[in-house]
């Protein structure tokens, strides 16, 4: 889960949708929370760099319809930057 702080939760967006998972059954310690990214592109960057260093070969990206086309974007770009081949795929909520 990425996302930092919003005007909209007390708590770090990541944090929030890891408590989301855990209504709904996952397992919370199989989910890797960052916590800091303010945006898009920073969500990328981070999660990226995170996957790399699992060796993961790639991840689902959730998130709504109308942000789900940037958002596999953003993320494909940054793999490409930092030299890995991850594989996104989209998932939707």
């Amino acid at each position: 889960m990425t996302g930092g702080n919003s005007w909209w939760l007390p708590i770090p967006e990541s944090a929030f949708m890891h408590l989301q998972l855990a209504n709904r059954g996952v397992t919370p310690f199989k989910v890797i929370e960052e916590p800091t990214a303010m945006s898009t592109v920073q969500n990328a960057q981070r999660t990226v760099a995170m996957l790399k260093g699992l060796g993961a070969s790639g991840a689902v990206i959730v998130t709504n319809g109308f942000h789900m086309k940037q958002a596999l974007t953003d993320f494909r770009k940054e793999a490409q930057r930092q030299g890995t081949r991850l594989d996104f795929v989209p998932g939707y909520a």
